[in-house]
């Protein structure tokens, strides 16, 4: 049975922030053809304003739908409550809506 996990964009002075500190930190190594694979580098100003708008949007038309909804707002902490989430899927009994059947 689906168990919905929503990631959701951080806030956008964070995607800003971490966007800045990308660049710097990319505008310090010596070639930039690593530059590329990162899409945060890539983003406009617009774009990283169409991120959160549109994971806001998801959110509110899609949360009753969602069984957790985590913010990627540390990839570290994130990743560890998704992990955490799957563990107790594994150890805890699962529902099934009787319509899904009928």
């Amino acid at each position: 049975m689906p168990y919905v996990v929503f990631i959701k964009a951080p806030n956008l002075d964070y995607l800003r922030h971490m966007q800045h500190n990308d660049k710097q930190r990319m505008s310090k190594m010596r070639t930039k053809s690593s530059m590329g694979n990162n899409s945060l580098l890539n983003l406009s100003a617009k774009d990283l304003e169409q991120v959160v708008l549109e994971s806001d949007a998801l959110e509110h038309d899609y949360h009753t739908y969602f069984d957790l909804t985590l913010v990627a707002d540390d990839i570290e902490k994130t990743f560890e409550q998704l992990v955490r989430a799957v563990e107790a899927l594994s150890a805890e009994p699962q529902w099934v809506n009787v319509e899904w059947f009928y």
